[in-house]
This record gives structure tokens, C-alpha cells and sequence, in this order.
């Protein structure tokens, strides 16, 4: 088993174990980056608020996007894909 950063374990076989209330978070987060890139295709993960307006909520909670700011959907998904590089949820992937 592959133990990686955030709570999140990955099985030899390839299924993903989420463990405690970090790995939850920790999948949510890369669910979301995942989403933002299927929205940037045209695509919708969700039915109610898209991945990129919670993505930017998260920014600007977080102080990466300012207060006001509304950038596309390009932006936010390379600002989020930055701000998880950072935290050490994700590999740099543009």
C-alpha cells in the first residue's frame, strides 16, 4: 500500500482508502481539480455550485484570489492546482 501525503492511501490494485476527516478532505480537494477540468471540456461534475466556484471560495478564504476577483475558470484551475501543489495534495500536472 502506497501511503500518500493527506490521509489518502492508494491499494496495489489501485482503490483509493480516504482515512479520517483529512483524507476526506484531501479526496474532496482533488475531486474538485478534477471537476474544475471537466468544466474547462464543457462538462458539469455537479448540479448545483460548479468546481470552480468552490474552488475559488477556498482561494479567497485562503487569500490566493482577492476579495472581488472573479477570474475565469482557466485561472482558478491553475491557481488550485498550485495552492494543492503547495499543501502536498498533488504533483504539479498542467
Amino acid at each position: 500500500m502506497d501511503n500518500s501525503p493527506g490521509g489518502i492511501t492508494v491499494t496495489e490494485t489501485g482503490a483509493i482508502h480516504a482515512d479520517g476527516p483529512q483524507g476526506v478532505n484531501t479526496y474532496r480537494m482533488i475531486t474538485i481539480r478534477q471537476g474544475i477540468a471537466l468544466e474547462l471540456k464543457g462538462l458539469r461534475l455537479t448540479r448545483g455550485r460548479s468546481c470552480s466556484a468552490v474552488a475559488t471560495d477556498i482561494l479567497k478564504e485562503e487569500g490566493v484570489i482577492a476579495e472581488g476577483k472573479r477570474p475565469n475558470k482557466a485561472t482558478v484551475y491553475r491557481l488550485f492546482n498550485d495552492y494543492l501543489v503547495s499543501l502536498g495534495y498533488a504533483d504539479k500536472e498542467i
